[in-house]
């Protein structure tokens, strides 16, 4: 405008929230991002010093965290990850999806062949061996399930249909009634539809999900009324196998001692395998809090 005020100088003056999360969330380039957030008005404010001389604390914390996310990146991706608010850019949640999708295989596949190498010649006892090899296949079948099962997307309409709704018939839809009536929180703008009970917009995935829980990154989809069953025995059966997978590993370290590793390899795989043990324990306490 006039001063120079950018449309997140605006909202940000004004403690508009969401208008800041819809403008953030709207722009995939985190650089371009970080540059409006520190972008200077002709009186050389930026955003924050807006909010912060209008006494918007709220919007100050927001505005502070997307900036540390440029600033602090990998700090503020674990925060965001374990914390309750997902201040991550929709470019990020989809690398942070596919490196937690090659940490979970190289989990499960480590786990299987830290057993079939090694632990399963030490307990000589077929009950066990079936037990593990049962959680180990289990989590990894929920979790393809899981991640390629339809989360309850409400479909979209085509642009030959939005057409259609607009074309002034009599026959109006039900997305136009409400937009015409003002009962606009009913409606889902991005997606041209009418909101189910408890359905969503998720912005990572750009889609209205029914019976929305969260974005999970960790099996890389939304968790919805189509797939939160398979989530639930996934995280159960997962947990339960990280469980196992750190039992063997303690029972092996307790067995063996100080005068048992005699070679190198027998040394190098106490290591392997402790560092296996601190991952696994990563990995339950993660899927915990999801």
């Amino acid at each position: 405008d006039l001063y120079g005020d950018t449309a997140l100088h605006i909202a940000g003056k004004n403690k508009k929230m969401k208008s800041i999360k819809a403008i953030i969330k709207n722009i995939d380039d985190d650089e371009v991002v970080y540059q409006l957030v520190c972008m200077k008005n002709l009186d050389n404010f930026t955003a924050h010093d807006l909010a912060k001389d209008n006494g918007h604390k709220d919007v100050q914390k927001l505005l502070k965290k997307i900036q540390n996310r440029h600033d602090k990146f990998w700090w503020t991706i674990l925060m965001n990850i374990f914390g309750n608010e997902m201040m991550i850019s929709t470019s990020n949640m989809k690398k942070i999806g596919v490196s937690f999708t090659y940490y979970f295989l190289t989990m499960q596949i480590g786990g299987v062949l830290m057993n079939f190498l090694k632990f399963t010649y030490d307990s000589n006892n077929l009950f066990v061996d079936v037990i593990f090899y049962i959680l180990a296949f289990g989590g990894l079948t929920m979790w393809t399930i899981t991640h390629f099962t339809d989360p309850g997307v409400i479909k979209k309409p085509t642009e030959p249909e939005i057409q259609e709704m607009f074309n002034g018939n009599n026959n109006k839809s039900e997305y136009v009634k409400k937009l015409l009536s003002g009962e606009t929180s009913k409606l889902c703008i991005t997606c041209r539809v009418v909101k189910e009970f408890r359905s969503k917009h998720c912005a990572f995935c750009n889609n209205c999900v029914k019976t929305f829980d969260h974005h999970c990154p960790w099996v890389n989809n939304c968790i919805g009324e189509g797939n939160y069953k398979y989530f639930i025995w996934f995280m159960f059966i997962e947990i339960a196998s990280m469980i196992n997978i750190m039992t063997f590993i303690i029972r092996h370290l307790c067995i063996i001692n100080g005068s048992d590793i005699d070679t190198f390899g027998e040394y190098l795989f106490c290591i392997m395998i402790s560092i296996y043990f601190i991952f696994a324990c990563t990995t339950s306490i993660f899927v915990l809090v999801q």
